[in-house]
């Protein structure tokens, strides 16, 4: 860092208590309700955080989350992203119903684990291209730091993890 002063320093606490040590989860109900969704004690949220990069990736397991979400009165698709990434691939392309969405703003990198807990089911999706062959498994070690199941698609990074850690 104190070679290049055009370089930013993002802090990985991936293995401090604090970090992911949470006294509660954060409700994400309240934020559903204001946004027209018809949530219960039981209702479900599958989660999405990622960045713009990501529309790809995000696009390609959609299909099958509509059904879901059609097919489920209480299953709700969260996502923690930029708003017009939530407009383009929900509203737009695929018409998820406005009722079954529940949308986040994006965090600092510092605040956004606690927002995370708020997921039922964490969604990873990657396409198999070679970007993503060289990218990190960090995002499922976040999710399993929380204790979150995941559902993560299957390509080199993503697989290395599973095979080292069973």
């Amino acid at each position: 860092k104190h070679l290049n002063p055009n370089c930013s320093f993002f802090p990985n606490y991936l293995d401090l208590q604090e970090r992911y040590a949470f006294n509660d989860r954060f409700d994400w109900k309240p934020k559903a309700k204001e946004q027209g969704c018809n949530v219960t004690e039981n209702s479900i949220l599958i989660g999405f955080f990622g960045s713009n990069s990501h529309v790809a990736d995000l696009d390609e397991i959609l299909e099958p989350i509509i059904q879901l979400l059609r097919e489920n009165d209480n299953v709700f698709l969260g996502l923690i992203c930029e708003y017009d990434m939530a407009l383009h691939l929900c509203m737009r392309n695929h018409k998820v119903p406005s009722n079954k969405l529940v949308y986040f703003d994006c965090l600092s990198y510092i605040d956004y684990p606690y927002k995370l807990t708020c997921f039922d089911i964490a969604l990873a999706p990657l396409r198999n291209t070679i970007f993503n062959r060289c990218r990190t498994p960090l995002k499922l070690c976040e999710y399993g730091a929380l204790s979150i199941p995941y559902v993560a698609s299957k390509v080199a990074n993503n697989q290395r993890l599973h095979i080292e850690s069973s």
